[in-house]
């Protein structure tokens, strides 16, 4: 009887720490897909070929000013795309950042996002300001987090979720069975 009990116990625990794994993954590939679906949509936006004419306006800035801080007067206000409404910060939509040749940032759309440093990601996507054949700095574009997406992309993302939650649900089935087993 004693065995059984035992037996019963350490199934229940195998299969907690089992689905705390999964759930942990599941959690976790999420998160990463919704991230990089949104840096995808952002890609294909189009605001790639808008920064180019910002960058020349930029460099303009540079010319007269000798520095990037303060380029907000060149920058667009904040974008807004299909007419979301309200979000992060007040806004949903593009927001422009203007870092210096290290990467810290000197200009923004959104004042808060000034002193702060540009990711690594933030300064692969980035689109260099160059003055001559000098470096001076980077133009960033990027979604609010909080931008919502279109109908094609949210059904997308659904369908990514769904097919999470069945392959998670999969492995606790299949790591209860062999744990049982």
């Amino acid at each position: 009887m004693n065995v059984n009990r035992l037996w019963v116990r350490l199934t229940l625990a195998f299969l907690l720490i089992a689905l705390l794994a999964v759930g942990a993954v599941a959690l976790a590939i999420s998160h990463g897909t919704e991230s990089s679906f949104r840096r995808y949509v952002h890609s294909e936006s189009g605001s790639m070929m808008m920064a180019s004419g910002i960058v020349r306006s930029l460099v303009a800035y540079y010319l007269r000013n000798g520095t990037l801080a303060g380029a907000e007067t060149v920058l667009p206000g904040r974008m807004f795309q299909m007419g979301m409404g309200r979000g992060r910060g007040g806004e949903h939509g593009m927001i422009f950042l203007v870092a210096d040749a290290d990467g810290r940032v000197v200009a923004a759309s959104d004042r808060d996002e000034i002193g702060r440093m540009l990711s690594d990601y933030e300064l692969a996507s980035a689109v260099p300001i160059e003055a001559g054949d000098e470096l001076v700095g980077w133009l960033s574009t990027g979604m609010y987090a909080g931008t919502p997406f279109n109908e094609t992309q949210r059904r997308f993302l659904s369908e990514m979720q769904t097919w999470s939650l069945i392959a998670a649900a999969g492995a606790v089935i299949l790591a209860l069975v062999m744990g049982v087993g």
